[in-house]
């Protein structure tokens, strides 16, 4: 079974992801792999190029904060993107997540904040959405991330609403106070998931 965290900028999915790992789930950073994939593939580096400019690239090597600023400004450059890069990604993530089922009895999951934005859906078994307050989530994105208050909220802006997550989500984590909270959150959704995971 394959479970997709997700939530918007600020939420704490990325927190939640770290607890599971740390309690023997295989987890797969999806950022960090797409990054990862589009280093090393020349032909989407020279499409991202030529789609969005010289500047965003040096060396062959993607300039991620200024590409990030001119993409959070525009959602529909955004949209172009995420058509041009996520049709390869969901492919790379589909066999990730085969390799992983593959191993012995660790259960899986993926950390991904464009899940929804990216029509990664029925890669998934189970979503998990992380949600947060609007506050607490600028609060940790100017703190965390050092983003200003308009960085953060061009991020949020850029992401589907937590609304309309909700609709599509089997579980919702509601991360509204601290750490402790949070681990004993998602080790309800650990117990949730073992008695309906037959039914699934």
């Amino acid at each position: 079974m394959a479970v997709g965290i997700t939530g918007g900028a600020g939420s704490g999915k990325s927190s939640v992801a770290a607890i599971l790992r740390r309690l023997g789930w295989h987890v797969v950073d999806v950022d960090e792999m797409a990054r990862n994939a589009i280093q090393n593939d020349p032909v989407l580096l020279a499409a991202i190029q030529r789609e969005f400019g010289s500047e965003y690239i040096e060396e062959g090597v993607i300039k991620r904060k200024e590409l990030a600023g001119l993409l959070f400004a525009s959602r529909p450059l955004l949209q172009k993107y995420n058509r041009l890069v996520w049709p390869r990604m969901k492919k790379k993530l589909a066999e990730e997540i085969r390799h992983a089922e593959g191993q012995p009895a660790r259960p899986v999951a993926a950390d991904m904040a464009v899940l929804f934005e990216s029509g990664s859906q029925k890669l998934f078994d189970v979503i998990l959405l992380v949600t947060a307050p609007r506050e607490q989530k600028m609060t940790r994105l100017r703190l965390q991330r050092r983003w200003s208050g308009r960085q953060a909220m061009m991020r949020m802006s850029g992401q589907w609403p937590d609304m309309k997550k909700k609709k599509q989500a089997h579980y919702v984590i509601h991360n509204d106070r601290d750490l402790d909270s949070l681990e004993e959150k998602t080790r309800g959704f650990i117990q949730w998931l073992q008695m309906h995971s037959a039914h699934i």
